[in-house]
This record gives C-alpha cells, sequence and structure tokens, in this order.
C-alpha cells in the first residue's frame, strides 16, 4: 500500500498560540517560534540580527537605557541616550559619544523619555526637572519666562505646537505656551488639568500621553481620557477649548515606554489585559478583554505583568519598514515580536518571542532603520543576520496535528520531506512528538551554503532569494506511530537568512478505530 502523504503549508505563518498549545491545532499555529518573522513570501523565517555601531564606547561603558533621535527644525539629526547618571549625544551615527549632562545631577535608573521640540529635545524622568538641549549645547533645566515649570514631570510628549507633560504628582496634564517651552502661565496660553477630576473608577495615577489626529490621549494605569476641541482647529489641538471627548473605563498604560504611534491615526500600548491598540480600544470599549494578544494572553501577561518585573525599564519601538512592534522587558530576557502589518481573523495579531539579546532602549529612525541600545555603551542596528558576531536559534514547533481523516486515526511516520529556502551553510534539526508526550525523535538535515546567492543584504524582497540552489528540498528519514503528531525544526543562524516553506510527513495507516 502506497504510503499517504499530507502536506502542512504555512507551517507557523499564524504565530504563536499559547492558549491551545496542550490540545490539537492547525498546522499554521506555533507553540514555539522563537527568533521568528513572516517574511515576504508569507513564510516563517528567521528575523534578523544587530550589528554594533560604536566604535568608542561611552565613557564608563553605561548601560544605553534610553535611545531617541533629535530631528531638528531644518532635518540636521543627532543620536541622543540615556543612562542611570549621565546625558549623551552622538553626531556620527552612533560611532562615538559625548557627555552632555552639563551640570545635571540625574538620579533613578535612567527610564528617559524624549521628545523633539521646536527644535530642540526634551528629556523627563521621574524624580529629575524637565530638561532641555539645543543642537551643540548640553542638557539643562528649563528656566520658566512666566508661570512655573512642571516639576519633575513623569511623562511628556510633544503635539500640536506644545510640550505636555504629567507632572509628579501623577495627577496634572501641563501644557506649555505655543512653540514656547519656557512659559508656563495661563495668561501666555499654557495651562493645566487636573486629572483627579476625571477618574471614574475612584483614584489613578496618569502614566503616559500621546496624540493620534487631532486627539490627545491621557493615559491612568485604568483610564483613558481622549481630548479634542470639537471644532477641527488649524493646530490640532486647542487647550483653551479642549474637553474630555471620551473616556475608556478598565484599560489603561501598564508601562509608559510601551506606548508608540502607529501611522496617523493609532497608538499600540501594554495594558493591565495585554497589548492593545487604541483603535480596537475604541470599537470594543464593553469588551475590554479582547486584546491583540488574546491567544497567548496568560502567557504574555506573565512575562510582562509579573510582579517581579519592573514595568519602568520596559521599551517599544513601531517598525511600518518591517511591519512589527516590539516590546522589551530586561527582567524576563524576551523581546515580544507583534506581526502588525493584518490582523488575524479574530481579530488578535501574530506573536513571536526573540532572545539571544536583550536591547534596553530601542528606536526607529527616519530612515527606517531599527536601533538598539545595549550594555557597555554602545548602540546596534537590526541588520545582517549574526547578532553582534554571534549565532542565534531559530525554533519552531507546531501544535498537535492529526495527520489522519475520519476511520485512520492511527499512523506509522516514515518520512517528512522539507521544502525550505535557505542560502547558507546549516544544519537543520528536525524533531517530531507523539501523543502529547515529552520525549521526541530526531534528525539533521545539512545544507553546504550557495556561494552565488546575495542573501547579506539589508532589505531583500521575493525575487532575490527564490528557486536557485537557495530553495532546499530534503527527505529525512522518520519514525514512530500515533494519532496525533508535532513537529519542529532548529535552525542556527549564521550569518543567511533561513526560511521555512512547508513539510510534508509520509505515512503509512495502522488499526481503524
Amino acid at each position: 500500500m502506497p504510503l499517504q502523504p499530507v502536506t502542512l503549508p504555512g507551517l507557523g505563518f499564524l504565530g504563536l498560540n499559547k492558549a491551545k498549545r496542550d490540545v490539537p491545532l492547525g498546522p499554521q499555529w506555533a507553540t514555539e517560534a522563537r527568533n521568528c518573522i513572516v517574511d515576504a513570501a508569507g513564510r516563517l523565517a528567521a528575523r534578523k540580527g544587530h550589528v554594533v555601531q560604536t566604535t568608542t564606547p561611552a565613557t564608563g561603558t553605561p548601560t544605553m537605557t534610553a535611545l531617541h533621535e533629535f530631528v531638528q527644525n531644518d532635518g540636521t539629526l543627532q543620536i541622543v541616550a540615556g543612562t542611570a547618571t549621565k546625558l549623551w549625544h552622538s553626531v556620527d551615527e552612533g560611532l562615538t559619544w559625548v557627555d552632555k549632562t552639563g551640570s545635571l545631577t540625574p538620579s533613578g535608573n535612567g527610564n528617559w523619555q524624549f521628545a523633539n521640540f521646536n527644535s530642540k529635545v526634551f528629556a523627563a524622568q521621574v524624580g529629575n526637572p524637565l530638561c532641555v538641549k539645543t543642537t551643540t549645547g548640553d542638557f539643562a533645566t528649563i528656566t520658566a519666562s512666566s508661570g512655573s515649570v512642571p516639576n519633575n514631570p513623569v511623562a511628556i510628549w510633544a503635539a500640536y505646537g506644545r510640550l505636555w507633560c504629567i507632572g509628579s504628582d501623577y495627577q496634572t496634564l501641563y501644557w506649555c505656551a505655543l512653540l514656547d517651552h519656557t512659559k508656563w502661565a495661563t495668561a501666555d496660553g499654557a495651562g493645566s488639568q487636573d486629572l483627579g477630576y476625571l477618574w471614574t473608577r475612584g483614584t489613578d495615577q496618569g502614566v503616559g500621553i500621546g496624540a493620534f489626529g487631532s486627539t490627545l490621549a491621557v493615559f491612568g494605569k485604568r483610564h483613558i481620557f481622549l481630548f479634542t476641541d470639537g471644532s477641527g482647529s488649524d493646530r490640532g489641538l486647542d487647550p483653551s477649548t479642549m474637553y474630555v471627548g471620551d473616556t475608556i473605563e478598565g484599560v489603561g498604560l501598564a508601562a509608559r515606554d510601551s506606548l508608540q504611534q502607529m501611522g496617523e491615526g493609532d497608538l499600540m500600548f501594554l495594558s493591565q489585559n495585554g497589548i492593545r491598540s487604541m483603535s480596537r480600544v475604541l470599537q470594543e470599549k464593553q469588551t475590554p478583554l479582547n486584546d491583540i494578544t488574546g491567544n497567548n494572553r496568560d502567557w504574555t501577561n506573565g512575562l510582562f505583568l509579573a510582579t517581579t518585573v519592573d514595568s519602568a525599564e520596559f521599551r517599544s519601538v513601531v517598525s511600518p519598514e518591517n511591519g512589527f512592534y516590539l516590546l522589551v522587558a530586561p527582567d524576563s530576557n524576551l523581546t515580544l515580536c507583534v506581526d502588525i502589518r493584518q490582523p488575524l481573523e479574530d481579530g488578535t495579531y501574530r506573536i513571536f518571542n526573540w532572545t539571544g539579546f536583550v536591547p534596553y532602549s530601542m528606536m526607529r529612525r527616519l530612515d527606517g532603520s531599527i536601533w538598539f541600545g545595549l550594555t557597555g555603551g554602545e548602540v546596534s542596528k537590526y541588520t545582517g543576520y549574526l547578532d553582534d558576531g554571534a549565532t542565534y536559534r531559530f525554533a519552531f514547533r507546531s501544535g498537535f496535528l492529526d495527520l489522519g481523516e475520519g476511520n485512520t486515526p492511527w499512523k506509522m511516520l516514515k518520512r517528512l520531506k522539507l521544502i525550505a529556502y535557505s542560502p547558507g551553510a546549516v544544519t537543520a534539526v528536525f524533531k517530531w512528538w507523539w501523543d502529547f508526550q515529552r520525549t521526541f525523535s530526531s534528525a539533521n538535515v545539512t545544507y553546504e551554503g550557495d556561494g552565488t546567492s546575495e542573501y547579506n543584504v539589508d532589505n531583500y524582497d521575493v525575487a532575490e532569494y527564490s528557486g536557485g540552489s537557495s530553495q532546499r528540498i530534503s527527505n529525512i528519514p522518520a519514525s514512530g506511530s500515533g494519532q496525533y503528531f508535532q513537529i519542529g525544526l532548529e535552525v542556527e543562524i549564521n550569518g543567511a537568512p533561513f526560511a521555512l516553506q512547508s513539510v510534508t510527513a509520509y505515512y503509512d495507516t495502522g488499526r481503524v478505530a
């Protein structure tokens, strides 16, 4: 009797599903997807690595806990960075770093938040005064020309021609005069709003600020206030006529630096119920548990919302070019990758976990590149297929699959056929399990490198890596029997991309149920 083939296309295409890892799942789901993305061809592929850009580390080799691109009105660019005791800038693309702390004496853990405003860059951190830096100068405490500068603000945002802050009391929203960060008097157009009047569920604390369209979003831990002026002001939002257009209850911001702007009309952030997008929160205000990590909610919350994890150290970045939102928790030694290109049918998004290195800060630059702040006073760039010269592990594991149909539940596995893209020399390790057992069988497949392929480029499309000798087809002898079958694949990424296209399982049928 000929062997029965079952082709498993799109393996892991839908990302992680930790919620159902102990029950049968379709082949498009993964129960492990380490250092993965979905590539331009729709295949589960290895993420890129990172390359250190710094040649002379910041003095004292501190951990770069905050990273930001300072964009001036004339288009001049600098990189600024924060550490536990210093503020820095680089004018040579991160190669070297100059101490710009000036006379400041920073305290805290280096959890700075930066904002570009009117050709200056501003920095705020709990317990530190609001400070400002011009092109060549040091950071310095702001001196008010009218009113009083908010004392030690905990969050800042620049929008609608003003700088917005949440004060050290976590209860007051402040804004400066139009295009003047030194004026904070009401007579000059500055002002404040006591958030304590607005909480609908008892007391709360202001955590962060964001803006999208003509709406200013102010986040508490369990509330979100959406301010509007209702008039379509030419400034986007006029604070003299603004009011709370909507209040979202039971959803808030769990970590200030998890908040990221997504294009012009959305925000993404970590709430106490998982990662959310503002657009979906507005659509589903009555169902606060419908977060975009629904298939992995308990697993995600266990990693990011555990009491042992310091949420002040969370960092995030959005990359439209790569189609992902990254959220890192250094305490958890994990970076979560959320594929934001298109939601799944159930409204959730694809989720992957990245390991091997821990960025302590992240930023997207105007050119679309993604940069990371590291220990040792260095920064790196998301590119290539090595982590600062070191290999890293791509690992996929499916859920348990039922290869049979109808009255043939028992299968005896004979052979596996793998179709993958791999221009580099790698050894792929196949693993397979039967019927929810922990023991597994394994087999290796070794590929020689394809010297003609141009894979060491930062942005590659399907045409550059389809077909030819880089498209690998391998047949692997397999064994074992049972009803439910689980497959895994691990590859050490060593300077070249790798993508999993499909697996075909060939089996013989056994006893009839």
